[in-house]
Order: C-alpha cells, then structure tokens, then sequence
C-alpha cells in the first residue's frame, strides 16, 4: 500500500474512533468551538447564544445533540424550531450532512412518523415544530433541550414555564440552549431570557464579524445586501442588536423623534382654554386603554398628559369607569371637550353614558393602513407630545409591530394588542384643529389706566365678554 493509501485510511480510522467516543468538535470552525466551550463553563441550566446570520447555529447544535446521544446511552434530546417548515428545509438536511461520515454501525435511523432520530444505544433525539406541536417537548426525561431560533418562536414565556421546567424536573442536570439571531421586536420574551443569562454569564454573542469563514469583502456585501450599516436589519442579524425592523414597525418614524416628543410638559396660561380630550380602545384578553390629553391650539400639538390601561378579569364597566374618573381628577379635566372610542362594543359605551355619566363617542373607521398613515404623519411632524409617566404608549410606539401581512397589529405579552396605539389614532382623528379655542379677547387693546378702570368701562367689558379682571397692562385680561 501507498504511503499517500495508509494515510487516507489512517484518517478514516481516526474518524471512525472520534464517531465511537462521540467526539465531533473537530467538525466545528474556531467560532462554533467557543460556543461549545462556554456551553460546557457554564454551570447554570440556561444556556444563551446570540449569533450573527451564516454563522452555522443550526450546525453547531446538530453537532452537540449528535455528540450527546452517542456519549450517553438511553438519552433524550429534545430539538424545538420556530416553525416546522425549518425541520424538512434546514435541520433535517444538517442532520444528514453531519452524519455523511458516520460508520455505519453508529449510523442513527430516522423515524419519520415520530420525527426523531434513534440511536444504536438507545438514544434518540426528537425533532419539534413548535408553531404545530407547542407541546411537543413535555416529556418525563429529558436530557439536553435544544431551542433553535428561540427568539422567533411565539409564546416562548410560555412554553419556557409551563412545558419546559416540568419536563427537567426529573433530570436537574439537563441543559436548555437557545440559541437564534436578534428577534424582529426587542419586544419579545426572549430578550428577558437574554438579559437573564447575560446576568448568570451564561451567555454569548458573537456578530458577522466573529465569522472565520467570511472576508471582509464578503462581510461589506452582506452590509450592502442587508441595506446599509444604518438598516434594522444589518443591526439586528448581523451585529447582534435588539432593534424593531422598520418594514413591519407600525410607527417606524418614532426612532427618529422619541427624544423630541417625549416631553414633561408644563401647561401655558392657555391650558384653561384648550379642548381636553379622552380616547379608549377597549379589550377584554387585551388591555382597554386609555389616554388623557389635550390640543395646544397656539402650537398645533396634541399633549397626551397620561394613561390608564386595564385588563383580564379585572376588566369590567364599574372598575373602568372608577379608573377613568381618578384619573380626571387628578388631571383636573373638569370639562371634556370629547371622549373618543373604538366603536366594537356599543354596550359598554351605553353603559359607561347611562350608568356612569361617562358618555363615550363611537369613532368612525377607516382601511387600518391610512389611520396609521395619519398618525404616522404626525410623529413625524412631531405634533404629539407624551409625559414620560405615559410608558405603555412610549413602548407602544417603540415596539409595535403589525403581523407579517400588514393586516392588524402583532400581539405581545407586554404591550397586548398595542391597544394604546389603537386609542391615539382614535384621538388623532377626532381632534379639532379648526376651532381656536382662546377667547377673542384675549390681547384686545384696551384704553385703560391701571386703577383708574371706570365703572361703565367694567360693566361694558362684562356685557360683552363675561366676567373678567384687568391685569397690570391694559391689554391683558385674565381669569373667566
């Protein structure tokens, strides 16, 4: 035999021995192994991996649930994806590239109906889609639970507590990995799970630039393909950061504004005068909220001053009712101009009018997109002010989201339907910029000597324009 035969066939016996003992890190680039190495420093239960697109998640896991079940006989792995399309298109194929060089006394069989891989040695890992089976990784015993792309999977709160924890009650050793890119929103529960982590140091990120297997040539494509290094999605999938992606934001230009429009406002000598608005979008699974505020006719602006929100089997009229009133009284809105509301549930509204003196005005509606497409104008002209004490409103702003086909609102665990977007764009289609509110009077010059104001001048001024008071310059009149 050749010396160039005895090496290939060396190699191939090396392998062969590697396979036996379950050792496959040798298939791994200098990033993935430091990944692998910080999974095995870590002593806490939740492992955390934030990783830039192309960086090889989806191999580097197939390659430690392979590595796992043939170290340890009888064991059981779970492997959960967003979606159970990504099973048949990427992790399936990933499994069968890895096992290419497998010996065939090693080599795992695929059980198609039950969607796992079974082991020699009894192992077996389970593959999950879990936007069709959320409940697919419960399970008595289970040993390493792998959650690929976990910050697109919807309800991950969910299922972290109520499927998750359960199934390694019976195994404290066993290891949770999630293991993704940024999500769309960093209004998501896998930020939590991130920052958790990131508390424990059981976590890392590594961004495009952590990549041995891309040039820098490549590296600047991708930045051109993604739409620049100031695009949301260059930020979020390939350096890593929680940022909202403009194309399905609801109010993309709020980015752009937030530090101008989030304002603690003091009212003007003219608060008295201006038109106090009130604006409700009601829920029941989701928040009713409701926001206070009013139109600054001299600067055209509209000043939400604060919010209330309610929810769950807290929501019902009377607590509504009693909510809103406190909130009136400790803004001193003794005289509404107008109360606005979706027009979904006309019972109520009868209810909040008859029963509690609250009478609520059906908004009309227009296509979803052009009610947005106003407000969104007026972010962008900064026209709205919000106090800083508005948080549900500012988060609405920063983090809504509508689903993938731009046809209603995403839902989120934090900020629900962003029911507190839905009652500012009542607001701003219902709010009256054409009437001036300040009395004509205000600033009319008047011919007259301070403390020399005569009787017949006063009782002139009452006949035509109401009680009033003269102050130290004879053109200012306050106070009606």
């Amino acid at each position: 035999m050749s010396k160039k035969n005895s090496n290939i066939h060396d190699t191939s016996d090396i392998q062969a021995e590697l396979w036996r003992r379950g050792v496959l890190n040798w298939k791994l680039h200098t990033t993935q192994k430091r990944i692998y190495s910080a999974m095995d420093r870590t002593s806490s239960g939740l492992f955390v991996a934030l990783c830039s697109r192309q960086l090889g998640k989806s191999y580097l896991m197939v390659v430690r649930a392979i590595e796992q079940a043939l170290r340890r006989p009888q064991c059981r792995i779970k492997y959960g994806t967003a979606f159970l399309s990504d099973l048949q298109e990427f992790i399936i194929p990933t499994f069968n590239l890895i096992l290419s060089d497998c010996p065939n006394w090693l080599l795992p069989r695929y059980n198609v109906q039950q969607s796992k891989f079974v082991f020699k040695n009894g192992s077996e890992i389970k593959l999950v889609g879990l936007d069709m089976k959320p409940n697919g990784l419960r399970g008595n015993t289970i040993d390493l639970i792998i959650l690929d792309e976990a910050a697109f999977i919807s309800n991950l709160r969910y299922l972290y507590d109520s499927v998750i924890v359960p199934a390694t009650i019976h195994r404290p050793s066993c290891k949770i990995v999630m293991i993704t890119t940024p999500p769309v929103s960093p209004d998501h529960d896998f930020v939590e799970f991130y920052q958790k982590a990131e508390q424990q140091g059981s976590c890392v990120k590594f961004t495009v630039f952590d990549n041995p297997l891309l040039t820098q040539n490549r590296i600047t494509e991708l930045c051109k393909e993604a739409g620049g290094e100031n695009s949301t999605t260059w930020q979020r999938e390939y350096l890593c950061r929680f940022v909202t992606d403009s194309n399905l934001a609801i109010v993309p230009e709020w980015t752009k504004v937030e530090g101008d429009c989030i304002q603690a406002l003091e009212r003007d000598e003219y608060f008295k005068y201006y038109h106090c608005y009130e604006a409700l979008d009601i829920g029941s699974v989701d928040f009713t909220a409701c926001l206070f505020g009013y139109y600054d006719f001299k600067r055209a602006k509209l000043v939400i001053e604060d919010e209330a929100q309610i929810n769950g089997p807290e929501m019902t009229t009377e607590k509504l009712a009693v909510m809103i009133r406190q909130k009136e009284k400790e803004l001193e809105y003794y005289r509404l101009y107008l109360r606005i509301s979706d027009n979904n549930n006309l019972i109520l509204l009868q209810d909040l009018s008859y029963l509690h003196g609250m009478p609520f005005s059906p908004t009309s509606k227009d296509d979803l997109q052009a009610m947005v497409n106003e407000l969104r104008l007026w972010v962008l002209q900064r026209r709205i002010l919000i106090h800083p004490r508005c948080k549900m409103l500012i988060g609405n702003l920063k983090y809504g989201l509508f689903n993938k086909k731009r046809s209603e609102f995403e839902r989120s665990k934090v900020y629900g339907h962003y029911d507190h977007i839905a009652a500012l764009i009542y607001l701003v289609r219902n709010i009256n910029q054409q009437t001036n509110p300040i009395p004509s009077y205000l600033g009319y010059e008047f011919d007259v000597i301070e403390n020399k104001t005569s009787s017949g001048t006063e009782a002139t001024l009452e006949k035509l324009f109401g009680p009033h008071k003269l102050g130290r310059r004879s053109h200012e009149v306050l106070g009606i």
